[in-house]
């Protein structure tokens, strides 16, 4: 089965829309931001090289995401802002509303050490994305119960690990260096209570659930 946004007891605002408000500091990046994204969320499951269609499109995306004066923060900003109006509208509809964490390791291959990544578990480099999905259960009766509905991003945390950052003793339990660290500022367990406190609903930290919610069906936005 597959759900539309006319299910849905709210409108939802066009695609078109969700980056208008972009703000990178110039317009050139806001334009290309605009291609960019209008051309992937037209086309969420493909890769990058084959959502732009082109040479063109593709090295102009290339050169934005390595362009150091665009923002990750200013440039999901507008989304975010959007998401949450749909979680208040689907609220006032009477609907459940989840914000789902989860934190995405995100590897680099290769031998060279690239600057600005971190270390990962098991070896390698890279970082990680702790996330917060916001979605919605609808009232549909059916076999299948309730229907998950994803709005959209509810927040990101970058988490990039210092090579040198301080590493749990052999002679101390995991238990005992929790304890030690649960107050320090790089305690990497405070994600889920920053994001949690920033959502101000519901949190549903269960990755099981979520599939089970979302894998079977699809949304139109």
């Amino acid at each position: 089965m597959t759900t539309t946004s006319t299910d849905l007891p709210f409108e939802i605002c066009p695609r078109e829309t969700e980056f208008s408000d972009v703000d990178l500091g110039d317009k050139r990046r806001e334009d290309r931001a605009r291609v960019i994204f209008g051309a992937w969320s037209a086309a969420p499951e493909s890769s990058l090289p084959r959502a732009m269609k082109d040479c063109a499109g593709l090295e102009g995306a290339y050169r934005f995401f390595n362009n150091p004066r665009v923002d990750s923060d200013a440039l999901v900003a507008p989304h975010v802002a959007c998401s949450w109006q749909r979680a208040v509208h689907a609220s006032a509809a009477g609907l459940w509303v989840l914000a789902i964490q989860d934190t995405t390791e995100l590897r680099f291959g290769g031998i060279k050490e690239r600057e600005g990544l971190g270390e990962l578990m098991n070896k390698g480099e890279g970082f990680y994305a702790h996330t917060g999905l916001l979605a919605c259960l609808t009232k549909t009766a059916g076999p299948g119960g309730a229907v998950g509905i994803p709005l959209g991003l509810a927040g990101c945390e970058i988490l990039v690990r210092p090579k040198d950052r301080l590493k749990k003793p052999p002679e101390m339990s995991k238990k005992e260096w929790g304890r030690t660290r649960h107050f320090a500022e790089d305690n990497e367990f405070l994600r889920w209570e920053r994001l949690a406190s920033d959502c101000g609903f519901h949190v549903l930290s269960q990755p099981i659930l979520a599939r089970q919610l979302f894998a079977p069906r699809s949304v139109q936005a």
